[in-house]
């Protein structure tokens, strides 16, 4: 101690001076900043390379912390912009189906059972895609998925609208879903940028540009199709994405992603233009950045991290009686293939990773909720169309009427105009519109019930109340058509509600390595249940099955509802990668003037 104490006394040259203003202590001290071990550090340390001397006082913050401290302003409101542009964008291209189905019965003349194809192929672009652009996401960054997702389901959009014929139409609109399901890409990029505070808020407010782009979709279609081709009303759709297209370059990566992946600068730079932005001049907390732990899951007996051997190590094969030479090209040969293998591997290994034995029970559940909830949602959507269409086949047909078949008693017929779009009265496309205004007290009522309930609470209440209003429709042939209207708002409202708090909820069950692939892997269950719905909203209603239909939907509801109270993590106010906080430094941290050297920030 007394040697400690006196080397500590020592005076510096001016040029040993710490960045703090402070003089260095002596090697031993210095090493115990480090964490190294005193009686090692005189022969082991360098003191031009010390941490101590590019002023690291031992201080230790997170990505969180940093945005944290920066607090929610300009910075968050451009990214909810952009990345609202995009969840706009993919409301209308799936509301869009609504009005498609019909429209291209007129033209084409096909059934209704090829109708419901041309939404099964949008929800089987989307079951592939929403998984492959979440692993995109979590090994190539979120920016690079955004860009990529929004070029693809654009130009996917414009060449729908040209179609020559029914089968290219089909596969034009498998692209465009193959696109739209890399469009939560965009949601875990805005997340990661919110503070945890009021992180759910905020998330609520993207889900508004949601409802926004069904209401202008139902105004573009209520303007457009009485006088214009549907071929209009796509490319018109396609407009928020081409807006998106050209302020796509401002994006910046992800600093949780940027942290995981060991960019220490890249991350700090990211959060010094957080700080600008928001008022700060690009100051940041005191210390060095620490970054998120790493996850690893294995597939075998193969680990998914990368090989730890370091790339000049070779083993000692001469001990064994083997050249050198050829030790060293057998070993390099054998170091090559092992990273093949982990590189093709590793894309599996962030999936493998939800299903660990920690997070399986999670896991398993969110995939049955996404399922269900996208399920009922789009049904409802779906069968607030089909039922409108069948009424304006009958004209003023009554609720109670029974002749033929159809959801009203009609023939299911359509009346198309002259230039191949539907021939809807102006009754039926305003009330698909108030039913995607009908959205907005939902989400509403899930921005202030994600934090006062929690997020597992709002979700299973939401079903619940879903659950109710679809059982309204069971008794269509009694009930006024007015009810029958309000009911189906009701339910678009609340099982859009379920939807918003699903999506809040399920990435923040996650870590930054595997946040994207598994919110797209959840997508992925959620388009298979788009996928079944046209079977149920479409073919079983235009049957005139109605009451069978919505009592299936209810009960499915009902059973999500339980599922959702149950789940075994609750997340409201948590932090995200919580874990990789450092408890000792936990809690308030000082914002400092930070130099814009990228050499300047570590990670430990």
């Amino acid at each position: 101690m007394r040697e400690v104490a006196e080397s500590v006394d020592v005076g510096a040259p001016d040029s040993d001076v710490a960045p703090n203003g402070d003089p260095p202590p002596s090697p031993a001290v210095a090493a115990a900043v480090d964490g190294a071990a005193a009686s090692d550090a005189p022969r082991n340390i360098e003191r031009e390379g010390h941490a101590y001397y590019d002023g690291d006082d031992g201080s230790r913050w997170t990505v969180t912390e940093a945005i944290d401290a920066s607090g929610f302003g300009r910075f968050q409101l451009m990214m909810l912009l952009f990345t609202g542009l995009a969840w706009m964008g993919d409301a209308m291209e799936m509301m869009l189906l609504s009005f498609l189905g019909p429209s291209v019965r007129c033209e084409w003349g096909i059934s209704p059972k090829q109708e419901a194809r041309l939404t099964s192929v949008v929800f089987l672009g989307m079951l592939f895609g929403a998984p492959t652009w979440g692993i995109v996401a979590d090994a190539r960054g979120r920016r690079v998925a955004f860009f990529a997702t929004t070029t693809i389901t654009f130009f996917a959009g414009l060449v729908s609208a040209v179609s020559p014929s029914f089968g290219f139409l089909l596969f034009s609109r498998t692209l465009v879903g193959f696109g739209l399901g890399g469009v939560p890409t965009a949601f875990a990029l805005f997340m990661e940028f919110l503070p945890a505070g009021n992180r759910g808020k905020w998330l609520v407010a993207i889900e508004v540009f949601w409802t926004l782009g069904s209401v202008v979709e139902a105004g573009f279609a209520w303007a457009i199709l009485p006088t214009h081709s549907w071929r209009v009303l796509l490319l018109a759709s396609t407009a928020p994405l081409a807006l998106l297209l050209c302020v796509m370059w401002i994006i910046p990566e992800s600093p949780y992603y940027l942290a995981a992946k060991g960019d220490a600068a890249g991350a700090a730079e990211t959060l010094r233009r957080v700080s600008r932005a928001n008022g700060l001049d690009g100051c940041l907390p005191r210390g060095m950045l620490k970054t998120p732990a790493a996850v690893t899951s294995r597939i075998g007996s193969h680990s998914i991290e990368h090989d730890a051997v370091s790339e000049n190590a070779l083993p000692d094969e001469s001990a064994r009686g083997r050249p050198p030479r050829w030790s060293s090209r057998g070993w390099r040969i054998k170091k090559r293939l092992s990273k093949t293998k982990s590189s093709l591997l590793k894309p599996f290994g962030t999936v493998a990773a939800t299903l660990n034995d920690e997070n399986q029970t999670l896991t398993l559940m969110l995939w049955f909720v996404f399922f269900a909830v996208a399920f009922l949602y789009y049904g409802v959507v779906l069968l607030t169309t089909e039922i409108h269409l069948d009424a304006s086949s009958n004209g003023e047909a009554s609720p109670g009427s029974l002749e033929g078949g159809g959801v009203r008693g009609g023939d299911d017929s359509l009346r198309c105009t002259g230039h191949g779009s539907p021939d809807l009265p102006r009754r039926a496309f305003l009330d698909i519109f108030v039913s995607a205004v009908a959205e907005l007290p939902g989400l509403a009522f899930c921005a202030l019930a994600l934090d006062a309930l929690g997020r597992r609470r709002t979700l299973g209440s939401c079903l619940l109340i879903a659950a109710v209003c679809v059982l309204v429709l069971t008794g269509h042939r009694e009930i006024a058509a007015v009810t029958e209207a309000s009911a189906l708002a009701a339910a678009r409202c609340f099982a859009m509600a379920a939807f918003t708090a699903l999506y809040v909820y399920a990435p923040e069950t996650q870590t930054t390595a595997t946040r994207a692939t598994a919110l797209g892997v959840g997508n992925a269950f959620a388009r298979v249940g788009g996928m079944l719905t046209p079977l149920f909203a479409v073919e079983m209603v235009g049957n005139g099955n109605l009451e069978g239909v919505a009592a299936c939907f209810a009960a499915l509801a009902a059973v999500t509802a339980a599922v959702a109270f149950f789940l075994p993590v609750e997340t409201a106010g948590c932090d995200l990668d919580a874990d990789a906080a450092d408890d000792t430094n936990a809690g308030d941290v000082e914002l400092v003037e930070t130099a814009t050297d990228s050499s300047s920030p570590r990670v430990t």
